[in-house]
């Protein structure tokens, strides 16, 4: 949390006591009992769901490595070579 808090120029402290005000438990360091460290790091599928009458014909996608960031534009009839390319530059 102390990461977090500085990366957005806060003081732990500060976010600790506005999580405590609003009743959030602040996340646990152990690690749930049969999951492995490995099984927290990778990466799951997320759904996303269109709203009905929105046209889609581009996927538009902002990433960031490092201090890397990246905004494109693919089109759709190629998605599956943008999830490619998306998986090779978070490799």
């Amino acid at each position: 949390m102390a990461g977090v808090a500085l990366a957005n120029g806060l003081n732990a402290n500060q976010v600790h006591r506005w999580m405590r005000e609003r009743g959030i438990v602040p996340p646990s360091r152990r690690t749930p009992v049969g999951v492995g460290l490995n099984a927290l790091a990778e990466p799951g599928f997320v759904a996303v769901q269109v709203a009905p009458g929105v046209e889609a014909s581009v996927i538009r996608v902002a990433a960031q490595r490092g201090n890397a960031r990246v905004k494109l534009e693919w089109p759709l009839q190629a998605a599956d070579a943008c999830g490619a390319w998306l998986r090779e530059w978070l490799a």
